[in-house]
């Protein structure tokens, strides 16, 4: 599967003997949005919650047991959800597409389990770079890079445990400012980093944020959706589109 462009104003390119990848409106209007590089979408993996991403077709692997997809939950509107059922749920898109600058999109819910709960994060075979997670306390705290001694944290206003939201999470490698979000297009926490993450070529996106790097750290719960953006979509010639994109899923889950 290649990478999905879509140019306004111009009809599909029908390649002889290609196979047909029918997209749905929802899909059409995601891949319009500027500067995204995956769309993860639990529908489209395995029951392991293997397979490709619908954006640029690299491959997403689950390395753990504990993660299964399940075909439909009430709670996400009916849309089939990546279950992560212990702390060692490891699911990364292949290395190569980690960016300085970036935005994460994830529609999840609130994990029951105590301690950090690692939603997003980028990794490396040391470790953890940078990170969206919930905090032994309840709060969601957002680190840019791990190793910094300021996060982003939100404390108030959060979900219920069990309850479907939308978590973003912006970060712009230039000023060193992060902002995130929960359900609204508008930053719960908009904050200017001490440090800068490295970025490599080995590094990769992970889902769920556990596995071999942090086998007691990572999600334990539910995830619809995961949005993976090459800049920081909190600045102003961008934010609109962080609003399509919000919008876009608040529909799409009843969130």
């Amino acid at each position: 599967m290649g990478r999905i462009a879509v140019i306004p104003g111009t009809s599909g390119i029908v390649i002889p003997g290609a196979p047909l990848i029918q997209m749905s409106e929802f899909e059409t209007r995601v891949a319009r949005l500027p500067g995204l590089i995956h769309y993860v979408d639990p529908g489209k993996l395995d029951a392991l919650g293997s397979g490709r991403d619908r954006m640029s077709g690299a491959r997403v692997t689950s390395y753990r047991p504990s993660v299964s997809r399940l075909a439909t939950d009430a709670a996400f509107n009916g849309h089939p959800v990546l279950n992560f059922s212990a702390p060692d749920g490891d699911v990364r898109i292949a290395p190569g597409s980690v960016s300085r600058s970036f935005t994460w999109i994830i529609v999840a819910t609130r994990p029951a389990a105590s301690g950090t709960r690692n939603l997003m994060s980028t990794t490396h075979s040391g470790g953890f770079m940078s990170s969206l997670r919930y905090g032994g306390g309840g709060s969601v705290l957002g680190y840019f890079p791990l190793s910094s001694a300021l996060g982003n944290t939100v404390s108030s206003g959060l979900p219920s445990v069990g309850d479907v939201s939308i978590y973003g999470a912006s970060y712009e490698y230039n000023t060193q400012q992060s902002a995130l979000y929960l359900n609204s297009p508008t930053p719960v926490g908009l904050v200017t980093h001490t440090e800068r993450p490295t970025v490599s070529p080995e590094m990769s996106w992970n889902i769920g944020g556990g596995g071999g790097v942090g086998p007691t750290l990572g999600y334990v719960g539910k995830i619809g959706a995961v949005l993976v953006f090459d800049r920081a979509m909190h600045l102003p010639n961008e934010s609109p589109f962080m609003a399509e994109a919000l919008s876009l899923l608040r529909a799409r889950f009843n969130v």
